[in-house]
């Protein structure tokens, strides 16, 4: 609709009077305060005021009379708190890495888009034509603009949801620099014959703004600013962007006359290469994502924000199992059993390990001790006192002879296949 309120101006300039032109401009706000009025509250501001069945009723007038709503008032209410509302928490808030990136990013964008020359090129669409050389009526010449922002804006409500928000970005981004550049080389060069190029690539990038930054920049306030910020970090935002718009557009004209109309046009260019650039690198897709998701976009490391952020894989991985180390596990949960289930009867069960031993209950007869690698301290002889010896300790001589007849009863028989070493063998392949 505000794209159908700028063709309106435009047809309004070229066929009346300025100050008749801006008297009936005037007219619509009427209307627009009465159907304000009719707008529901944000749900999320009257779950922060503790008014529970107005943000449920609100999110039923926002989604439907037959959209479940619960799942959605239910992640609001697990993501809003009563601090929010408040200045001091929101300041505080404001200074957490996931909640100031997304803030200083948006900023930034909507800075670069006013430096990108919008604005004067809306509102010095006559200046510029004829300081171009364009043959038709410069007022002519605005209501093509007019025509071809508002049918651009339409194509952009059918591609948004279908494309994604990031390459449309990109995309318009790219293609507002060249066209810009294109315009401002043709009048700097003052090329002969080709006043047609600075007005035909002015509407390309009349469209491609319509298409993509023109819309996207203000849809990302409602979904990439954190909830515990987002009310402070809007108006902020608002606040830096019609300041640089009133600063472009102050400035314009001096710039003009100082640099030229060609170089100034090719500045601008250069200005929306860089927003391409920092939206591809910097800005996570939005795209079928949740609210509660973009929050967490920003939780990770700053070079993984811009795309393949690990927080948006939705299948994870299983992790690598090594088969030897699976079998232990096996063997000593299964030890650890057959263990549990003989302390009723003999008593408490007491690991002679703490790290990979079974337990061995009192009043039982203990196993022969199978080692599971030649540094297992379980299966270490013991001394004649019945104390036991580390692995690697050094054996007196009167406890030689129980080390090897207590080594003896460890056969290779006993020895569990996979612990076997292996012995190498010689493969020959005829050819």
């Amino acid at each position: 609709m505000g794209c159908a309120g700028i063709l309106l101006s435009y047809v309004l300039a070229y066929l009346l009077p300025w100050d008749v032109a801006t008297a009936v401009s005037a007219a619509p706000f009427v209307p627009l305060v009465l159907l304000m009025l009719l707008v529901p509250e944000s749900p999320y501001w009257l779950v922060r005021k503790k008014r529970i069945d107005a943000a449920e009723r609100s999110l039923r007038v926002l989604l439907g009379r037959s959209a479940d709503v619960t799942k959605e008032l239910d992640a609001i209410r697990s993501t809003t708190t009563l601090k929010q509302s408040k200045v001091k928490n929101q300041l505080q808030e404001l200074r957490r890495g996931r909640n100031i990136r997304p803030v200083v990013l948006i900023l930034a964008l909507f800075v670069l888009r006013e430096l990108g020359g919008k604005a004067p090129v809306y509102n010095y669409t006559v200046y510029m034509f004829r300081s171009a050389g364009v043959e038709l009526d410069a007022f002519y010449c605005t209501v093509f603009v007019g025509l071809t922002r508002f049918g651009a804006t339409l194509v952009s409500a059918f591609i948004l949801d279908y494309l994604g928000r990031k390459p449309v970005l990109v995309t318009s981004a790219t293609i507002s620099a060249l066209m810009l550049a294109a315009a401002g080389a043709t009048v700097y060069l003052e090329v002969e014959g080709a006043s047609w190029v600075p007005l035909a690539a002015m509407l390309v990038y009349v469209g491609a703004y319509a298409i993509g930054l023109g819309p996207i920049l203000w849809a990302y306030l409602g979904e990439l600013l954190p909830t515990p910020v987002r009310s402070m970090a809007a108006s902020i935002i608002t606040f830096f962007h019609f300041s640089s718009s009133f600063g472009v557009n102050y400035m314009f004209l001096e710039v003009v006359a100082t640099f030229g109309l060609g170089r100034t046009l090719m500045v601008f260019g250069s200005v929306n290469l860089v927003i391409a650039i920092v939206v591809f690198c910097f800005i996570p897709e939005t795209k079928g994502r949740s609210l509660q998701d973009m929050e967490k976009a920003f939780v990770a490391n700053g070079r993984k924000e811009g795309k393949d952020n690990p927080i948006f894989e939705a299948d994870e991985q299983p992790p690598h199992t090594d088969p030897l180390s699976q079998t232990q596990s096996d063997s000593h949960e299964a030890t650890t059993a057959s263990c549990a289930s003989s302390v009723s009867s003999n008593g408490p069960c007491t690991p002679s390990n703490s790290r990979t031993g079974p337990c061995t209950p009192p009043g039982t007869r203990t196993l022969p001790c199978i080692p599971l690698d030649t540094h297992d301290a379980r299966c270490a002889p013991r001394s004649t006192n019945g104390s036991e010896f580390r692995a690697g300790d050094k054996l007196s001589s009167r406890s030689s002879s129980n080390a090897s007849s207590s080594s003896a009863s460890f056969t290779e028989a006993t020895i569990p296949a996979f612990i076997q070493p292996e012995e190498p063998t010689l493969q020959i392949t005829y050819l």
